[in-house]
C-alpha cells in the first residue's frame, strides 16, 4: 500500500541524473555496494508517492539519505538516477525521506519497476547502505482520481438524487506530466449507506471518456459516508494512485406531524379495525399536507433507525390533502401506532396512539352442573386460558336447551395455581326438569362462548295423605303413622312403591327431631309406621335422599300425651 498524501504535478527537474549537491563531503562507504546487500533494520522499505517521488522509511534523525535507482538487480548494475536531495516528511500514516521530485530516469529507460538502493548515516554510526528485492521505484504511468464532487451539498426529501462527477488523469514519469486518463479506464466509487437501519458498503464501477471524465447517478436511501474513487484494474504499464476521499452526502430531513383515531375499539381475531387520520409537513410556507407518503399502523412504537416496521398491522398512501383510511388488522390486544414509515428523509415524530381489544378465544373444560334432592343447583368447571382470573360468568337455565335461557346467578373465575385456566363454581336453587349452561359475555380480553348445554332433573314427591291413629295417646302407648307416598312420572302423580321413609319425632320442649321407625312403602306407595306417646310433640314421615327424587316430607301431626 502506496502512503496517502495529496496529488502534487510539481515538474521534474530538467536532468536525466540526479547529482550530489555541490560542495557535499560525501562519508566514504564501509562496503562496496551489492546487488543482494542484507537490508539494515534502520530501514522499513520504499514506497512511490502518487506523484512519483520516492519515498524511503527512514528515522527522522538520519544524518544523511541517498537513494540510487539502479537498472537491474544484478552486481554492479548501472545506477540510472541518483540524489540525496530528501526531505523529512510525516503526514498522518505516511513518515520517511521523500525526494524533492520525481526521479528522471535517462530518456528511452522502458516503464516499470526498479530497484532502489539506500545509503544512509544514523547520529553515532557509520554509513549503512540498504536494497531489498521488493524495495523498489515505480517508474510507471500513475493513473488516479484528480478530482470529484457532487453536485449538492445534501439530500433531502424533494431532493433524493446527486451527481457525481470527477476526473481521472495519468502521471507519465518520462514527461512529468499529467494528462486525462485513457478513455474506459475504471473507476470505482465506493461509499457506506450509513443510517434508518441501514449500514452497508456499496462499490458502483464507472468508465471514463475520452476526457477522463466520469459521473455516478446516485439516489440512496440513507445518507453516503467514507466517499472515495479509485482507479482499478489499470494496464500494465500503469499504478493506480491511492484513493481520493470525497465529501460525504447527507440528508436534511424534513419534519412531519400526524394525527389518527380508530374505527372501534373492538374487534374479532384477523378482523381489521378502520384507522383514519391526515399527516402534515413542515414547509418553508408552515405546515402543509403530507401526499403520497406511506403510512403504517403497528402493535409497536416506531423505530426511526430502520425502514422496516415490527407488528405491521396495515398501511396506506396519503391523500393528496394529506388524509388517509385504511383497515388495520388486530391479532390480539394491542396498543396501535399509526406513523408516517421511517425513512432516512424524515425527522423522528411521536406516532398517534390508540388502542384495540382483541378477544381471545377460550373452552369451558371440565364442566359439571347437577341438582341434589333437596334442590340445591351446582355448576363447577374451568375457564381455559391464560390470565383469566376474574372474568364473569353467569349459570344460565332454559326449559327445551335451545331458547329462553335465563340468568339463574353470576360468578367470577379464579386462577386455580396451576397455569392451566380459572375454575368457577355457581350456585343457586334449581328446577325439577331443566336445562342448563354456563355463559360467557364478550368482554376485551375474550370471546363470548357457553358450555355444553345439560339436562338435569329429578323426580317430584309428595306425601298425599298422613295420620296418626291416635293424637290422644296414654303415656308411652303405641300408635300406627300411615298413609301414601307418590311421585310424579308421565304426566300424573301415582303411588311412589319401594321408598324409605322415616317416622320423626320433635318434642315440645327441644328443637331436635329424632327419627323413632324406619320402612318401605308399597307398590301403590302406602305406608305404615309404629310410633309412641313419648310426649307431646310434632310427628312428620319423611322420604329418605336418593339419586333420582326430590326429598319431601309429611305434613306436620301434633300428639297430645295424656
Amino acid at each position: 500500500m502506496r502512503p496517502v498524501r495529496p496529488l502534487s504535478h510539481a515538474a521534474v527537474r530538467a536532468a536525466a541524473v540526479f547529482t550530489l549537491a555541490a560542495g557535499l563531503t560525501v562519508p566514504a562507504l564501509v562496503t562496496a555496494p551489492a546487488a543482494h546487500a542484507a537490508p539494515a533494520a534502520d530501514v522499513a522499505g520504499v514506497t512511490t508517492f502518487d506523484d512519483g517521488r520516492l519515498n524511503v522509511a527512514l528515522a527522522a534523525q538520519a544524518l544523511w539519505v541517498k537513494v540510487d535507482i539502479l537498472a537491474s538487480e544484478q552486481p554492479g548494475a548501472e545506477v540510472l538516477a541518483s540524489t540525496d536531495d530528501l526531505t523529512w516528511e510525516s503526514t498522518g500514516s505516511t513518515y520517511g525521506w521523500a525526494t524533492t521530485d520525481a526521479p528522471a530516469l535517462p530518456e528511452g529507460t522502458a516503464l516499470g519497476d526498479y530497484p532502489v538502493a539506500v545509503t544512509y548515516r544514523l547520529p553515532g554510526g557509520k554509513v549503512q547502505r540498504w536494497q531489498a528485492p521488493d524495495g523498489t521505484y515505480s517508474y510507471k504511468l500513475r493513473t488516479g482520481v484528480e478530482k470529484a464532487a457532487f453536485d449538492r451539498a445534501s439530500l433531502d426529501y424533494d431532493h433524493r438524487t446527486a451527481v457525481l462527477s470527477g476526473t481521472a488523469t495519468t502521471y507519465d514519469p518520462r514527461t512529468g506530466e499529467r494528462t486525462p486518463a485513457r478513455a474506459g479506464t475504471r473507476v470505482a466509487i465506493q461509499y457506506a449507506l450509513n443510517g434508518n437501519g441501514v449500514y452497508k458498503t456499496v462499490t458502483s464501477i464507472v468508465m471514463t471518456d475520452a476526457a477522463g471524465a466520469f459521473s455516478l447517478t446516485a439516489t440512496p436511501v440513507a445518507p453516503m459516508t467514507g466517499v472515495e474513487a479509485t482507479v482499478v484494474q489499470p494496464a500494465a504499464d500503469t499504478d493506480p494512485d491511492n484513493a481520493l476521499d470525497i465529501d460525504a452526502l447527507p440528508i436534511e430531513r424534513t419534519k412531519y406531524r400526524i394525527t389518527a383515531k380508530l374505527g372501534s375499539k373492538r374487534v374479532q381475531s384477523g378482523d381489521s379495525v378502520r384507522v383514519t387520520g391526515r399527516a402534515e409537513r413542515l414547509t418553508a410556507d408552515g405546515w402543509k399536507p403530507f401526499a403520497g407518503e406511506t403510512v403504517v399502523s403497528a402493535s409497536q412504537a416506531p423505530d426511526h433507525y430502520t425502514p422496516t416496521v415490527p407488528g405491521l398491522m396495515g398501511s396506506a398512501k396519503t391523500a393528496a390533502d394529506g388524509t388517509f383510511g385504511y383497515g388495520a388488522k388486530a391479532t390480539r390486544t394491542t396498543e396501535v401506532h399509526t406513523f408516517l414509515k421511517p425513512s432516512a428523509f424524515l425527522q423522528e415524530a411521536p406516532s398517534a396512539l390508540g388502542s384495540v381489544a382483541v378477544p381471545q378465544k377460550f373452552k369451558f373444560t371440565g364442566v359439571k352442573i347437577s341438582i341434589d334432592a333437596y334442590g340445591a343447583l351446582k355448576a363447577t368447571g374451568k375457564f381455559a386460558a391464560a390470565y383469566c382470573e376474574n372474568e364473569k360468568v353467569v349459570l344460565q337455565s332454559s326449559a327445551n336447551g335451545r331458547d329462553g335461557w335465563a340468568e339463574l346467578k353470576k360468578g367470577t373465575t379464579q386462577y386455580d395455581g396451576n397455569g392451566s385456566g380459572c375454575s368457577f363454581t355457581l350456585e343457586t336453587g334449581g328446577f325439577v326438569n331443566a336445562h342448563y349452561r354456563v355463559a360467557h359475555a364478550e368482554t376485551d380480553r375474550f370471546v363470548g362462548g357457553t358450555s355444553t348445554p345439560v339436562r338435569v332433573c329429578r323426580t317430584a314427591t309428595k306425601f298425599a295423605s298422613f295420620k296418626i291413629s291416635n293424637t290422644r295417646p296414654a303415656k308411652n302407648a303405641s300408635f300406627t303413622a300411615s298413609g301414601t307416598l307418590q311421585r310424579y312420572t308421565d304426566g300424573k302423580w301415582r303411588g311412589y312403591g319401594g321408598a324409605k321413609v322415616t317416622l320423626v319425632f320433635k318434642p315440645k320442649s327441644e328443637n331436635q327431631w329424632y327419627w323413632v321407625s324406619k320402612g318401605k312403602t308399597t307398590s301403590g306407595g302406602k305406608y305404615s309406621l309404629k310410633g309412641a306417646g313419648y310426649a307431646d310433640g310434632d310427628w312428620v314421615v319423611v322420604l329418605e335422599p336418593d339419586a333420582k327424587h326430590f326429598y319431601t316430607e309429611s305434613k306436620k301431626v301434633y300428639v297430645n300425651v295424656r
